[in-house]
């Protein structure tokens, strides 16, 4: 809660790209489109819009309110959330 009594969520939101040209993506595959380390974000999404059309999984899953913890737990069950979503969307569970 802030100091003023106003409640604080955070939305937690995950993206798993599943597929491409509707064929389902192979952990082999995976590297092409994720954005890591100091890649320049601009040319590697263009390389990902080139590669064809994709099949994308986004879960917007449950708000998280900080009203009862710190930033960095409330960071930590986050990232949680969405490896889980990720993970479920890769096995198909999504």
């Amino acid at each position: 809660m802030l100091a003023d009594g106003r409640h604080v969520t955070v939305q937690p939101v995950s993206a798993a790209y599943v597929g491409n040209h509707g064929l389902p993506m192979g952990r082999e595959d995976r590297p092409f489109f994720a954005w890591y380390g100091d890649m320049e974000m601009v040319p590697h999404l263009w390389e990902a819009i080139l590669a064809g059309p994709l099949d994308v999984v986004v879960q917007f899953h449950e708000p998280v309110s900080l009203d009862m913890m710190d930033r960095k737990t409330l960071a930590a069950q986050a990232q949680k959330i969405v490896q889980t979503g990720q993970a479920e969307a890769h096995a198909g569970r999504s």
